[in-house]
């Protein structure tokens, strides 16, 4: 995991609710995102075969699990950009 990424997480009460999805109403302690995290980042790198420096875009609605998605990609090295979810293309 990213120095960014794990200083973030270690600043923060682990047991506090960290991130809260109000359309779903999950709440997330930063020990659970940072596990989650660190989960999705070694799929990323180890099933998906991402490398350090690749540019990563998800088209997804916005929700914790997109917060969860954006964290791994920087955790595994990658670059995220955002592609919004309803955009158009002609």
């Amino acid at each position: 995991m990213n120095t960014c990424c794990n200083a973030l997480l270690s600043a923060i009460y682990e047991s506090s609710n960290l991130q809260i999805d109000v359309a779903s109403g999950r709440k997330w302690t930063a020990n659970t995102l940072r596990d989650m995290v660190i989960h999705v980042a070694n799929v990323l790198i180890n099933e998906i075969g991402l490398k350090k420096g690749q540019v990563v875009a998800f088209y997804c609605p916005n929700s914790d699990y997109h917060v969860i998605l954006q964290l791994a990609v920087l955790a595994a090295g990658g670059i995220y950009t955002g592609c919004p979810n309803g955009l158009k293309y002609s």
